[in-house]
């Protein structure tokens, strides 16, 4: 969230259910992008991987009453009630891009859902109660049946007519692996997002054509007319486009040796490392994911890093909730687990390069990236 114009968070549900059916893969990545000050677009991008029929729901605002419009036909019956509530469905088979526009009726405004292209879909649409107020709504079903789906979806809630023009699906060259390139067409700028499934393989993607170059978990890349406004990277080590680039990691990852807890009569809240880490500021409020010997991962938010006694603190805005020694992370809270191994973290971290509206180049990192502009080097801007 260091970035207000583009904020990014990814969940991993793949311990909760794969623990029902064979499961490799079940992660949510959810990008909130700003077109001006009072609007925006959501990047949606659900990966499964495992099971054998994925049904994507879609429904807009179930305190009002409203309808929706689909840019492809859905009028086959369908006899069959979806998912016990969910009535009088109808559906169409698809491969291109659609569209679902949401019109709230006693409101100018509305939510145009932009579906982009998958292989062998199904568009599932009918009415069930709208549970928030008597009456019924509109409920879809984006069905995919071949056990492996990477649902990509643009969000766009508006107000009189839509601002996003249009969405598409940007060829990447090799094999792709869960990775997804995104165009969004704004009135006064074109915005280019990769997502992938990577952890660390760090593997190098590029869209068709070598424009864009990455290697990382997230990127975004904003255009004005040609001109590049900025790139921003998370959780990775390369972003080029054309003359601009980010090169050098932004994440941060280490062995967590103690901890020290306000609760326990401590006098902060902090995870300790023997990890060097900045102290300059640029951490803070970036996210310490916490790997509890292989068997769960927590996320804090960092306050500050200081380093103290030859050691890295890392002052957190939460609670730790777990006590760690060598080869021991004890939970304090339900369920209260006594986990054996060690306590291995990560900070994803991020890179920007954004042009000022002086035509200034500003960067700020995490890591140890380096950001170029033609042959000059953009010095880093340092949080005070």
């Amino acid at each position: 969230t260091d970035f207000d114009r583009v904020q990014v968070v990814e969940a991993d549900g793949e311990r909760s259910y794969g623990s029902l059916i064979e499961l490799d893969r079940y992660r949510r990545t959810i990008a909130l992008v700003r077109i001006s000050n009072t609007d925006v677009y959501v990047v949606d991008i659900f990966r499964t991987k495992g099971g054998k029929v994925h049904d994507y729901m879609l429904h807009s605002c179930l305190e009002e009453a409203h309808g929706v419009e689909l840019s492809v036909p859905v009028d086959e019956p369908h006899h069959e009630i979806l998912h016990k509530y969910i009535r009088d469905v109808k559906r169409a088979d698809v491969d291109g891009p659609w569209t679902a526009t949401f019109d709230l009726d006693e409101e100018d405004v509305g939510l145009k859902t932009f579906v982009l292209p998958q292989e062998g879909t199904q568009i599932l649409s009918g009415e069930a109660p709208a549970m928030r107020r008597e009456g019924t709504a509109p409920f879809i079903a984006v069905r995919q049946s071949d056990g492996e789906s990477v649902f990509a979806v643009v969000h766009h809630p508006f107000s009189g007519a839509p601002i996003v023009q249009d969405v598409e699906m940007v060829p990447l060259d090799g094999s792709d692996e869960g990775a997804v390139a995104i165009r969004v067409v704004l009135p006064d700028r074109v915005d280019t997002i990769i997502s992938t499934a990577d952890d660390d393989s760090r593997q190098l993607r590029r869209t068709s054509g070598g424009r864009i170059s990455m290697q990382g978990r997230f990127a975004h890349v904003a255009e004005v007319d040609g001109d590049v406004r900025w790139v921003y990277l998370s959780d990775g080590d390369l972003l080029r486009i054309g003359e601009i680039e980010i090169a050098g990691e932004t994440a941060h990852t280490g062995v967590l040796r103690s901890t020290r807890r306000i609760e326990a009569g401590d006098e902060v809240d902090a995870f300790i490392t023997d990890a060097a880490l900045p102290a300059d500021g640029s951490l803070d409020h970036h996210k310490l994911m916490v790997d509890e010997g292989g068997l769960l991962i927590q996320s804090f938010g960092i306050q500050a890093v200081e380093n103290r006694d030859g050691a890295t603190w890392i002052l957190s805005q939460d609670e730790p909730g777990m006590t760690v020694s060598p080869g021991l992370i004890k939970q304090e809270y339900f369920p209260n687990w006594g986990i054996s191994g060690e306590a291995r973290f990560k900070i994803a971290g991020a890179a920007l390069l954004e042009r000022e509206p002086t035509g200034e180049w500003s960067f700020r990192r995490t890591g140890q990236g380096k950001a170029v502009v033609g042959r000059k080097e953009i010095q880093r801007t340092v949080k005070h």
